[in-house]
């Protein structure tokens, strides 16, 4: 998965442009996982159970713009357009604004953040 986004880093030339990779989240109730070692064991454990589109379950409008149905098929990099109370994890150039760190606690405070960098 590393070398997945590794790859899409240097085809989206994210280190010349004003884009930003957006990591898709996932999280599971288990106290021990194994880290998936690929998509498709990814996609085996989001089919199992075992894994969860990220807070699917108690907040859909936090990454449903990164459209998941879409990422379970995808081979290559696909555009997602920012929308009201998206808070994707992303991976951007080094000159980005950097995240408010006075920003603490629960409450707008990445979603401000995301907002920020689509705004630029």
């Amino acid at each position: 998965l590393f070398l997945f986004a590794r790859k899409s880093v240097i085809q989206l030339d994210l280190a010349n442009t004003k884009k930003a990779l957006i990591v898709p989240a996932f999280e599971t109730l288990r106290y021990r996982l194994s880290f998936p070692k690929s998509k498709a064991e990814l996609l085996s454990m989001l089919d199992m159970g075992t894994l969860f589109t990220f807070r699917y379950h108690v907040w859909m409008k936090g990454h449903a713009p990164t459209n998941f149905a879409k990422w379970r098929t995808a081979t290559t990099p696909y555009r997602v357009e920012w929308e009201a109370d998206f808070e994707p994890y992303v991976v951007v150039r080094k000159d980005c604004p950097e995240y408010d760190r006075r920003f603490v606690g629960f409450g707008w405070n990445k979603v401000a953040h995301i907002m920020e960098l689509d705004a630029q």
